[in-house]
């Protein structure tokens, strides 16, 4: 025991904690608070523009989800199948949203795992209507629920994913 704390004791001492908070956590939001200030606030008024953007618009967006398989057909393991999506999405835009498939491996009808597949653009349809595509592959043998989901891209502003 004397040992462990001869040997660690250098390391985990206050001024090491104080340097690597300063380092990692002071300076980075001294950093982010002079950004904020800058241009009058521009960033700032940026951000909440789109983020009232978001707000505003969200609840409009509608997801058609197209793959070709029926609801009970038996799909192999291994087997990379491809789905696409119409999203609608009214005043956000592309640059707005993630669109995800979400593969749910089930128990007993409840969720046991969660995997998400990135999706692509791949054009625009009509006025703010956009088709994605996107692949899986299912590893293992068992019940799965597949669908798509879209949620804001992380922003250098916000402190977490919004979901």
């Amino acid at each position: 025991m004397k040992e462990s704390l001869k040997s660690v004791t250098s390391f985990f001492n206050t001024y090491r904690m104080l340097k690597e908070y300063t380092q990692k956590l002071y300076m980075p939001a001294s950093e982010q608070h002079r950004n904020f200030c800058s241009n009058d606030f521009k960033v700032v008024k940026d951000f909440t523009k789109w983020l009232n953007l978001l707000k505003e618009n969200w609840n409009s967006i509608k997801i058609h989800v197209m793959f070709d398989y029926e609801k009970s057909q038996i799909i192999n393991a291994e087997e990379e199948i491809e789905i696409q999506a119409e999203i609608y999405m009214p005043g956000i835009g592309p640059d707005s949203i993630i669109a995800e498939i979400v593969v749910a491996s089930l128990q007993n009808g409840k969720i046991e795992q969660l995997k998400t597949y990135d999706m692509k653009l791949v054009k625009e349809i009509q006025k703010d209507a956009y088709l994605y595509t996107g692949k899986i592959k299912i590893e293992d043998r068992g019940e799965y629920g597949i669908n798509v989901r879209v949620t804001p891209p992380n922003h250098p502003y916000m402190p977490h994913k919004i979901i």
